[in-house]
């Protein structure tokens, strides 16, 4: 389907939902890596599923909201529930402002650690210039990273005193 226009009659076109595990699979082979029946979409640096229709990627849980209420109603920012990018429930998926999505977001609770991108970036600042100290996996490692940093450069002899 050359030119395909995001609606909802053509993404019923292409792929075949099943609410109980929100789980999206193509209803033919549209290319190599995309094959009848298999679920669709990769996970994206942020945790999200996508997939590309006509060499264009198309996060998955905005084609199942157009799936599911059309293109017309399809919100800015669309949050998920409990947090988990990859669950695609219609039951999990709602219209979310800026504001209700950021209170869903895990949040780092160490001054120097947040959540970047998937994983958990530590940084310090140090005469008024922040240092970026790495990224990592866990919240645990970033942790140990921002504490060493901080023994480093001397916090810890500022928080004694």
């Amino acid at each position: 389907m050359k030119g395909i226009e995001f609606t909802q009659s053509n993404l019923l076109e292409l792929f075949n939902y099943n609410p109980k595990t929100g789980v999206l699979t193509n209803k033919y082979t549209r290319h190599r890596r995309a094959k009848i029946n298999q679920a669709v979409g990769s996970k994206n640096n942020w945790g999200y599923l996508q997939t590309s229709i006509n060499y264009k990627l198309y996060l998955v849980h905005r084609i199942v909201w157009v799936m599911l209420h059309g293109a017309e109603s399809l919100p800015k920012e669309i949050d998920h529930r409990d947090g988990d990018t990859t669950n695609n429930r219609e039951a999990n998926l709602r219209n979310g402002e800026d504001s209700v999505n950021a209170i869903n977001k895990p949040q780092a609770k160490t001054v120097g650690v947040r959540l970047h991108r998937g994983s958990y970036e530590a940084s310090i600042k140090v005469k008024g210039k922040s240092l970026h100290l790495g990224c990592y996996k866990s919240q645990d490692e970033a942790i140990i990273a921002r504490t060493q940093a901080e023994v480093k450069y001397g916090y810890d002899k500022i928080r004694r005193a």
